[in-house]
């Protein structure tokens, strides 16, 4: 670099400047894939622990009321 903190004519900072510009660009759209990707897995896996738990609830009341229903059958009797 020269005292202005230009790089000057020197064709070696040019190189070695464009290739950093090349390797920054890279490494953020590897970060910014990386985020989306993490966070589509975050939601996702949100998503599957509500889905277990209200079906896991539904399935337990859809159980019971079966119970009750057969055991209200059973009680029933039939008078021809």
């Amino acid at each position: 670099m020269d005292d202005n903190g230009a790089m000057g004519n020197d064709p070696d900072l040019l190189v070695a400047a464009q290739d950093y510009q090349k390797l920054a660009r890279t490494h953020v759209n590897a970060g910014f894939r990386e985020g989306v990707e993490e966070g589509k897995q975050e939601v996702t896996e949100k998503g599957f622990r509500r889905g277990f738990r209200e079906g896991v609830q539904i399935s337990l009341r859809w159980a019971r009321l079966s119970g009750r229903l057969s055991r209200s059958e059973g009680s029933v009797s039939v008078r021809s």
